[in-house]
């Protein structure tokens, strides 16, 4: 199944690259198929959900609940305050050099679209994938605290490349991981951690444009 989701993302990836053209440094390019790719990739896995998790509605698996006016606050600025955290330690810390995830915000265009993609499409699809199908899945055939690590394996190991290797920022989304993940799992909801997920973005860039 892991290898499935991949391989239809990357899939739809490729597409994009010959319909968008092979401008692969062009900022807002690279998110547009980023979004495009991502759309069509939750596409497929809500029509193979219930086939991989035996009849489940896909909103089932991925268990979107309501939640009240006051969760949706404590979510946000738990959100917020991690990223000041984050943000407050880089500058102990600093990047060698522009991570890759870092030149492509190289001009307003690039930085619009990828503050689309960041806020409105990568939690939502990222959640959805890492901590509604593969946490579950992961669940169902090991137990919670193997779903916890290989989780957070994975989704480390998707940011890896935009962080051109740089420790802290790796450990950085690493943090992120594990903290969306015990919400998910404490509330059984991917609301809190997109939440949480979207709102730790939003501040990042809003502290990256400052």
């Amino acid at each position: 199944m892991i290898g499935a989701i991949a391989a239809c993302h990357y899939f739809f990836e490729i597409i994009l690259v010959f319909g968008l053209g092979q401008t692969q440094r062009v900022g807002w390019i690279i998110f547009l198929k980023s979004m495009l790719a991502a759309s069509a990739t939750l596409f497929v896995i809500k029509q193979f959900s219930k086939k991989w998790f035996g009849g489940k509605d896909f909103f089932q698996v991925i268990l979107i609940n309501r939640v009240s006016a006051v969760d949706f606050v404590v979510c946000g600025l738990f959100g917020l305050f991690w990223a000041g955290v984050v943000t407050f330690l880089h500058r102990f810390f600093p990047a060698p050099a522009p991570t890759e995830i870092e030149r492509l915000f190289q001009d307003p265009l690039s930085f619009f679209a990828g503050s689309v993609y960041a806020v409105a499409f990568a939690p939502f699809f990222e959640e959805v994938v890492f901590r509604g199908i593969l946490f579950t899945f992961f669940k169902r055939v090991s137990n919670t605290v193997i779903a916890f690590i290989l989780v957070s394996f994975f989704f480390t190991g998707l940011h890896v490349a935009q962080m051109s290797g740089y420790w802290f920022g790796i450990l950085s989304v690493l943090s992120v991981s594990l903290i969306a993940t015990a919400l998910r799992q404490r509330s059984n909801s991917i609301t809190f951690s997109v939440l949480f997920h979207l709102a730790y973005n939003a501040t990042v860039l809003f502290n990256f444009w400052d």
